[in-house]
């Protein structure tokens, strides 16, 4: 909570209209930081933007991928345009940990939403966001109340691989999810 408020909330020179910073919904969960939730919590002037993946199969795949890569995000160089995607060796997902990365999921959306109810939230969900990167740039920096201007970043994605091509027991998984919610995901 310290950290928050003297470094990320901090004064700032006028320039600077809105900061903020990423968390996880499984992240500062241990007693030692269970401070930081109640701390947003209780704070209405702060603005959520809750980022969410549609293909939530998508985001467990890449999840799973950066934790064993021990790699959870990739830069470009602004001055080297081309960025040559990363490969990497098909993995395999069991039935199990895709299951209850779908229901954590939906459930702490859920939590999330409930959770900061007496705040601003806006709702971006990825695919669109990477489908419309200026138009949804321009919305959230409205939504922060600063003036939209063009913003650019070294992030890159981690893969360019297809979901197919990179589990490699995806033919497997396919037919297990077909008649469940989940199916939208294997399409």
């Amino acid at each position: 909570v310290r950290f928050i408020k003297d470094i990320v909330f901090r004064p700032y020179p006028r320039r600077i209209k809105a900061v903020g910073f990423k968390i996880f919904y499984n992240q500062a969960r241990e007693t030692d930081w269970s401070g930081v939730w109640e701390y947003l919590k209780a704070d209405p002037s702060i603005k959520i933007i809750h980022l969410q993946r549609r293909n939530i199969l998508k985001s467990h795949l890449s999840n799973t991928i950066a934790s064993q890569q021990k790699r959870f995000l990739e830069r470009r160089s602004f001055l080297n345009k081309s960025s040559a995607p990363i490969g990497f060796t098909p993995i395999d997902l069991s039935y199990e940990s895709c299951l209850r990365a779908f229901e954590a999921t939906v459930r702490n959306r859920k939590n999330a939403t409930e959770f900061f109810k007496d705040h601003q939230i806006k709702d971006v969900v990825y695919e669109d966001f990477v489908r419309n990167w200026e138009a949804t740039l321009q919305s959230l920096q409205e939504f922060l109340g600063t003036e939209p201007e063009r913003l650019r970043t070294s992030l890159t994605k981690q893969s360019k691989q297809s979901i197919a091509d990179t589990i490699r027991n995806y033919s497997e998984l396919k037919p297990r999810f077909q008649d469940t919610p989940w199916s939208e995901f294997f399409a």
